[in-house]
């Protein structure tokens, strides 16, 4: 004869798969008397959680980073009175924000201004602003830094000769002179001379 028995039903164990940035995680459940097998319990891959150029939870390298760095430095530049100053930085990064910092003649320190927001720093030239020095700090969205070189703004004073030299003579061992006015910045003067008797002039070591 043939004696029924009741069936011993599932025992399941649980295995537990943990997400990871990409992939979601699971419960894998096992019954340890015939092997059968389901899942369960799914969870949502985490997401990369990027920072300073890689993931913090497994380091794999951001797609879109880009490491802050100068491509341009700016550099200084003479305009005349009235006439726009205009220095640009050129800045590779991610979230950039610019702070763009000056000081006039005579002062200790810089001082940092909040009417330029981007990578250009433009004022209408005076004699005020005459040699005044101004710089960039560039920060990106990872709280990196970069600092560009000082540069100086200066007014243009164009050269004119206001005195022109007169011819001049005198008796043998007396003294002659000549003069000349010039306004501008930065001016050397350099005389030339000729004998009567001479084809061309030659550099005078009269300055």
């Amino acid at each position: 004869f043939t004696e029924a028995v009741s069936a011993l039903g599932h025992s399941y164990e649980g295995t537990v798969t943990d997400p990871d940035c990409e992939n979601g995680g699971y419960t894998t459940y096992t019954c340890s008397a015939c092997g059968d097998s389901y899942v369960a319990d799914e969870v949502p891959a985490l997401g990369h959680n990027y920072d300073k150029g890689s993931c913090t939870v497994c380091g794999e390298a951001d797609p879109d980073y880009v490491a802050l760095a100068i491509t341009r430095q700016p550099v200084s530049v003479t305009v005349k009175n009235g006439e726009k100053a205009k220095v640009t930085v050129g800045v590779q990064g991610n979230g950039l924000t610019y702070t763009w910092y000056y000081k006039n003649p005579g002062s200790s320190k810089f001082s940092k201004t909040t009417s330029f927001k981007g990578g250009s720093y433009s004022v209408t030239m005076t004699e005020e602003r005459d040699g005044r020095q101004i710089y960039c700090v560039v920060t990106d969205k990872y709280g990196n830094q970069v600092q560009s070189d000082t540069v100086t703004l200066s007014l243009y004073v164009p050269m004119v000769i206001t005195q022109q030299p007169v011819s001049d003579s005198a008796f043998s061992g007396e003294r002659v002179s000549a003069t000349v006015n010039a306004t501008g910045k930065g001016l050397t003067y350099q005389w030339y001379i000729k004998s009567a008797s001479g084809k061309s002039y030659s550099k005078s070591s009269v300055t």
